[in-house]
């Protein structure tokens, strides 16, 4: 099990750090804190993320599509 900073993993999925705390804040990710309360991330994080992401895009999209029909 690998452990990430922030940085990394938002450079990672190319989305910014706030976004990452943002999902956080909201109860989607599940964040680990070190003994000195900085947050860690592992790789359920990083698939979370990317489902997050997934989802996300896939709404987006599905909305345009249905304008074009509209």
């Amino acid at each position: 099990m690998d452990l990430n900073t922030i940085k990394f993993l938002a450079d990672k999925l190319n989305i910014s750090a706030s976004s990452i705390r943002y999902y956080g804040k909201h109860g989607l990710l599940d964040i680990k804190r070190e003994n000195n309360r900085y947050p860690i991330y592992d790789d359920s994080d990083e698939q979370q993320l990317k489902l997050i992401l997934l989802m996300k895009y896939a709404a987006l999209s599905f909305k345009k599509s249905m304008n074009y029909y509209l």
